[in-house]
């Protein structure tokens, strides 16, 4: 579980390159984590802190007897594994339907903090949408001339929420 902060969690290719699976924020937890408590299997991607992160996690022996024993336990698992399963069907259909653009515009969206600011490089924003930088690149570039976003070094202003929100409903 995530007490504090944010990790990413990823698949990487042989050839270095990563897709974002989801992303796990504070009071959250790792499905795929869970999944290996229930499966007794091993963890299938990486995980990276994004932020200042605590983490609380529990031995799989005690996991498994809590299930078994604590119906409060159990509830709280299956309850939080069958919303974070269902939110995976929305990565699902992002990645199988989604344009570039749009996943483009839902992870600036998602990532800006309150004064509009994603500090990202347009490399880790890549990796984001599955995608490469020279790509994410030019549409930040053709973003940047509609006056939508500002481009700096590091990071991205959201300059017009309501046009970045418009793609990201089509």
């Amino acid at each position: 579980m995530c007490l504090d902060g944010r990790t990413r969690v990823f698949r990487r290719s042989e050839n270095g390159r990563e897709v974002l699976i989801y992303k796990v924020t504070s009071g959250g937890t790792c499905v795929l984590t869970t999944q290996c408590l229930l499966s007794g299997g091993n963890f299938p991607a990486e995980s990276i802190a994004e932020a200042k992160t605590e983490l609380a996690a529990i031995p799989a022996g005690v996991f498994s007897e809590l299930m078994v024993r604590s119906t409060p336990f159990r509830s709280f698992v299956l309850q939080d594994y069958s919303k974070l399963l269902s939110g995976m069907f929305s990565i699902v259909d992002e990645v199988s339907f989604a344009t570039l653009e749009q996943k483009l515009a839902r992870r600036l969206l998602a990532d800006a903090d309150d004064a509009g600011y994603v500090s990202k490089t347009h490399q880790q924003l890549a990796s984001d949408v599955n995608s490469v930088r020279e790509v994410v690149s030019r549409h930040l570039g053709e973003w940047e001339r509609s006056g939508w976003v500002a481009n700096h070094r590091g990071r991205v202003e959201i300059r017009d929420r309501a046009a970045l929100a418009s793609l990201k409903m089509a």
